[in-house]
């Protein structure tokens, strides 16, 4: 019975945590922000970024994004990972002057 209770709950946390990934968040500023938009609001819907790089770079060090991959103009690219390590993350190009350029989920699957 204990058994059964805490698999429940292990449940419950995981279910909550996947879905307060996907509701809000990452998800959320991928959904609401334009083209156009500021690296201040993207911080303000989705947090801070798992990590940043030069938008040369593709979802895994040490990986680099092809010529046909590139966004014209991207010098910055906010990365949001999956709290569960799973092999998808969101990704939020930038120009030098910090308006979002590209926007896109990235996933493995």
């Amino acid at each position: 019975m204990l058994r059964m209770i805490l698999l429940s709950s292990a449940l419950v946390v995981g279910l909550v945590i996947f879905l307060s990934f996907n509701s809000n968040g990452p998800s959320q500023a991928m959904k609401s922000l334009a083209l156009g938009s500021s690296y201040s609001e993207l911080v303000a819907i989705a947090g801070e970024p798992s990590y940043l790089t030069d938008g040369t770079v593709l979802a895994e060090e040490p990986f680099r994004k092809s010529e046909s991959q590139l966004i014209a103009g991207c010098v910055k690219e906010a990365w949001y990972e999956n709290v569960f390590n799973l092999p998808s993350k969101y990704a939020f190009c930038f120009s030098s002057k910090n308006k979002l350029l590209h926007k896109y989920h990235w996933s493995s699957w």
